[in-house]
C-alpha cells in the first residue's frame, strides 16, 4: 500500500497528515509481519515539520510487536522497540535511545546548546503518554537527568518529577550565571504556561552558594524564579 497524503482522523478539523505512506504486510490477521515508512505533517507537530518514521514489526489480532521503530526530523532521532495493545481498549508502550533532540524550537532560551540525548520510557495509557527519563545529558546544560510524569496531548498539559546533577543556566552557556550541582522540581502546566518547585544546590553570578527552595513560573519565551527560603553562607533566607 501506497499513499502520497492521508489525514487522519479524516472528520479532524486539525488532523495528522500521513505523507507518502508506504506498508507491507504478510501472514494473516493471527499472525502478520508488518513494515510501515511515513511522513507526517499538522499543526499538533509544531517544530517538527519534517518529521518521519519507520516501524518493523510483527502481531495478531490483538495487538503489535513492534521490533524496531526510527523517528527522525531535524530536531530529533529516536530509536527503540515496544508493543500496541487493542484487545481490551487501547494501550501501547516501549523503550527508546534518544539519540538527539534539540528543543530550541519550543524553548528559544536553548538557543545555540548542545542537543539532549539519553534513554526513555513511554507509555499510552486512557488518552494520556506516561514517561519516565533515564540518564538523559546535554553537554553544557546538564550531565543527568532522570525523571517520570504524565503529559496529556488533549489539553497540552504535563506534569513531572525531575532529578538533576550539574544543571547550568543559560543553556549551554560557557559561562553560565546559574549552575546547581544537585537538585530535585516538580513541574506542572502547559508550554505557554508552566510553574515549577524546586530544592537544590545553587551557585549564580549574585548569591552565595546555598541549598534554596525555588518556585518559579514561565512560558516559551522566559522565566521567573522566587526564593521563598533557603541556606547560605551557614545561614538562613526565609
Amino acid at each position: 500500500l501506497e499513499a502520497d497524503w492521508l489525514p487522519w482522523p479524516s472528520e479532524s478539523a486539525e488532523p495528522l497528515l500521513i505523507d507518502q505512506l508506504k506498508l507491507s504486510s504478510y501472514g494473516s490477521i493471527d499472525d502478520y509481519g508488518l513494515e510501515v515508512e511515513s511522513g507526517f505533517k499538522g499543526p499538533m507537530l509544531e517544530g517538527l515539520e519534517d518529521l518521519r518514521g519507520r516501524l518493523v514489526g510483527a502481531g495478531d489480532s490483538q495487538g503489535l510487536r513492534i521490533e524496531r521503530l526510527d523517528v527522525t526530523s531535524a530536531a530529533l532521532a529516536l530509536g527503540g522497540a515496544g508493543r500496541l495493545d487493542w484487545g481490551d481498549g487501547f494501550a501501547a508502550d516501549g523503550k527508546f535511545e534518544l539519540e538527539r533532540f534539540d528543543p530550541a524550537g519550543w524553548f528559544q532560551p536553548w538557543g545555540e546548546a548542545a542537543p539532549v540525548r539519553g534513554k526513555l520510557q513511554l507509555a499510552w495509557r486512557d488518552g494520556r503518554v506516561e514517561f519516565a527519563i533515564g540518564e538523559l545529558e546535554a553537554p553544557g546544560t546538564v550531565a543527568n537527568l532522570t525523571g517520570s510524569g504524565v503529559f496529556d496531548p488533549g489539553s497540552g498539559e504535563v506534569q513531572t518529577e525531575l532529578g538533576w546533577r550539574e544543571l547550568a543556566w543559560p543553556p549551554g552557556a560557557a559561562a553560565p550565571e546559574v549552575v546547581s550541582r544537585t537538585g530535585t522540581a516538580r513541574l506542572a502546566g502547559r508550554l505557554d504556561e508552566w510553574s515549577l518547585e524546586a530544592d537544590l544546590e545553587l551557585e549564580a553570578v549574585d548569591l552565595p552558594a546555598g541549598r534554596l527552595q525555588v518556585q518559579g513560573t514561565g512560558d516559551r519565551q522566559a522565566m521567573a524564579l522566587e526564593i521563598p527560603r533557603g541556606e547560605v553562607l551557614g545561614g538562613s533566607l526565609a
